[in-house]
């Protein structure tokens, strides 16, 4: 249960897949089937589905320019509109997130950002 949630870009505890097996288990006899299996999947599949749509929706409306990649300045809006985070937190958080080090942070560079971790 674990190797697959893992899989799925998971990363649940023991005690998280002993809990899924529970919810899993439909008809209670202590084994998930084919078919509770497949339904389990099909509703982590639709969460996860929602949340890529989400981060996706997020990293279009923070690129005002629609270029396809956040700038300094397109950052520095989102995140100092209503905020007190500091020029320097900012520059802090660009610099990590921009794993490549073209001075623009792509989707990719978007979605690992602790950014999205604390969105998620």
């Amino acid at each position: 249960m674990v190797k697959a949630a893992s899989l799925l870009g998971l990363n649940p505890t023991a005690e998280d897949a002993d809990v899924m097996i529970k919810m899993a288990d439909s008809d209670g006899d202590g084994y998930i089937n084919r078919t509770e299996y497949t339904s389990m999947m099909s509703q982590s599949y639709s969460s996860i589905d929602q949340e890529k749509q989400a981060l996706q929706k997020a990293f279009e409306k923070l690129d005002k320019d629609g270029d396809g990649f956040l700038s300094t300045d397109e950052l520095r809006a989102a995140l100092q509109y209503n905020s007190d985070i500091t020029d320097d937190e900012i520059d802090i958080f660009f610099m990590d997130a921009d794993k490549d080090g073209d001075g623009k942070i792509d989707y990719t560079e978007f979605i690992d950002s602790t950014l999205c971790v604390s969105l998620v």
